[in-house]
């Protein structure tokens, strides 16, 4: 099925291709790479597990913009063998289609999308509509990635609507509708749903010596029962709130200072309407950064929902700090390189912190190859050195735009 489904998908690209050449006025991008992960077990079965990522525009004389981002992710390909089928899971992290009105001052895009689009507190909003250079950080940032990610998304299915003034100063409207699983399925029972409709409101604008994307939202969870237990086509009986910013400060030519900041979920639920947050609702993340003539150095101090750290490599638990050393590019068999480290502490909770620690080292190397960069890391925890499956763990990826 997923190999039907990439193969359709190939076609679409294919011809989306030829139809733009026909006219100079329709353009396609797109961004590919793909990754092998290492492990071994505390037997010493080496698993390999595998990850792709495909994100592409078509955009029809830069009015009607086409979107669309997938990613697939493997078991290890090694146990049932080389050759043999291996089990995948396959995500459409952002499907749209967009159109916009351009003016001679004003931009305006509306959009339809299902999947994730322009998390807020990511760099990818900015980059689109400001086109300014990345403020991600390396830390944050996934090894396969075009886009840092947010404080949190607008997901599920929904519109959006962007304005654009000439500052650059932007402002954006977006509705979802998204279902959260709270009941996995069994054998005779289905699986339950918690359905919620989002409404959030967008804030971003960019100077010479930095940017600020912010936003405020409140998500409406929809009851399909009230409380004598008859059936009823929607009850609310809370309502959540979710903010987030992400700014980028320059304070010299070399020093600048990144901040995400935000609240996941803050529930407000009558008769009181008392405020209830929980530890992991709250997102925050500052990191001090400093360019020389040969070197960037980067500290970063941070407290994270466990949801931010799904795709993070260089730490495991929620609390902490990290720093971070990377050279600038240097030439190695006649192509640029940049490698570097990262040292990280982390703890589970701020009450036991020396209970629950955890260390680690990253060393990284970034290679351009052909049209892409190949990159390299191994995370080492030096605390779990008698069980090789934790102790270390090796990637490699490549990643290009076509």
């Amino acid at each position: 099925m997923i190999k039907s489904f990439v193969k359709k998908c190939t076609l679409l690209a294919c011809s989306l291709l030829l139809t733009g050449a026909v006219s100079a006025e329709n353009s396609f991008s797109s961004f590919a790479g793909a990754a092998a992960d290492f492990n071994v077990l505390q037997n010493g079965t080496l698993t390999v597990e595998g990850r792709g990522v495909f994100a592409g525009q078509y955009a029809i004389d830069n009015k009607v913009i086409f979107r669309g981002d997938f990613v697939i992710n493997t078991d290890d390909i090694l146990s049932g063998g080389l050759f043999q089928d291996t089990s995948a899971r396959f995500t459409i992290n952002e499907a749209s289609l967009s159109y916009r009105f351009v003016g001679n001052s004003i931009l305006q895009q509306v959009s339809g999308f299902i999947g994730r689009q322009e998390s807020q507190g990511s760099d990818l909003f900015v980059k689109r509509y400001f086109g300014i250079r990345n403020f991600s950080s390396d830390f944050l940032s996934p090894q396969l990635y075009y886009a840092m990610p947010g404080i949190y998304s607008y997901e599920g299915a929904g519109l959006s609507y962007v304005i654009k003034m000439a500052k650059p100063t932007a402002f954006g409207f977006y509705a979802t509708y998204d279902k959260d699983l709270i009941k996995e399925a069994t054998a005779t029972t289905k699986a339950e749903y918690a359905p919620h409709i989002n409404l959030d409101l967008r804030y971003a604008f960019a100077w010479d010596w930095g940017a600020l994307d912010s936003g405020i939202g409140v998500i409406l969870p929809i009851e399909r029962v009230d409380t004598a237990g008859a059936d009823v086509i929607m009850m609310l009986r809370k309502v959540e709130l979710r903010t987030g910013l992400a700014t980028l400060l320059e304070v010299t030519g070399t020093t600048s200072i990144f901040l995400q900041a935000g609240v996941i979920k803050v529930q407000v639920a009558p008769p009181d309407n008392a405020f209830n947050i929980t530890f992991d609702d709250l997102y925050l993340f500052l990191e001090p950064r400093f360019i020389t003539s040969y070197f960037t150095y980067a500290t970063s101090f941070f407290c994270l929902p466990q949801e931010a750290l799904k795709n993070c490599v260089y730490a495991r638990n929620p609390i902490g700090f990290n720093i971070m050393a990377k050279s600038g590019n240097f030439l190695l068999a006649g192509h640029t390189a940049r490698g570097g480290a990262h040292f990280a502490v982390s703890a589970n909770s701020l009450t036991e912190p020396e209970k629950n620690y955890d260390v680690q080292i990253t060393p990284f190397i970034d290679y351009s190859f052909l049209s892409g960069r190949l990159s390299a890391f191994a995370q080492i925890r030096p605390a779990m050195y008698q069980n090789p499956a934790e102790f270390i763990n090796v990637s490699i990826g490549y990643k290009t735009t076509l």
